[in-house]
């Protein structure tokens, strides 16, 4: 399989298939181990992909070798993908079983506990969302960007104003935000 670039068509037959599995399947292993850090799951997509181009043979077929492996890598990366992709789904998913569980497990006080927390957490972000629209524009801006954590500098740019004034609409803002918060 190691011709010019200028390689007749390829065609998918049981004995082409044979030729390119044993030319390409440690390569693309390779491939999916350095991606995926699991030679066994790797060893998988790969068999995957060759069973998919046995399965599309009659469909399939590549002007020469360049591209056939140009084809087979690009499964591969994608199948990687996919992989990773399910794994961090299959992560969340059990990492939310675990938390249902304990929360099953819980005492009933502690269930209350963490409701009352919640709801609190709730109303402190209100009142803050609504200490926030009752600052200055400029202080507003300030402080919103802040939360999306830009620097001075960004902010500075952004607004059209100095690095000084953006400290100034800070310190003003927050003193502002403490004393609003402190008498509700």
């Amino acid at each position: 399989m190691n011709k010019g670039p200028n390689d007749i068509p390829i065609r998918i037959t049981e004995g082409t298939l044979k030729i390119i599995f044993y030319e390409y399947f440690q390569k693309l292993t390779y491939q999916a181990e350095e991606n995926l850090g699991d030679r066994p799951s790797a060893k998988d997509i790969v068999l995957e992909i060759f069973q998919k181009v046995w399965e599309s043979r009659a469909t399939l077929s590549f002007d020469n070798e360049r591209k056939l492996a140009s084809y087979l890598r690009t499964m591969t990366q994608n199948a990687c993908i996919d992989n990773i992709r399910k794994r961090k789904t299959q992560k969340k998913f059990n990492l939310h079983l675990a938390y249902r569980a304990d929360i099953h497990q819980m005492p009933e006080d502690s269930i209350l506990a963490l409701q009352k927390t919640a709801l609190l957490r709730e109303k402190t972000i209100d009142s803050l969302s609504a200490a926030l629209e009752r600052l200055p524009t400029q202080q507003r801006k300030v402080v919103k960007m802040d939360l999306e954590e830009k620097s001075s500098a960004e902010i500075a740019r952004t607004l059209q104003i100095t690095e000084g004034c953006v400290r100034g609409y800070r310190a003003k803002a927050l003193a502002s935000l403490r004393k609003m918060l402190r008498t509700g």
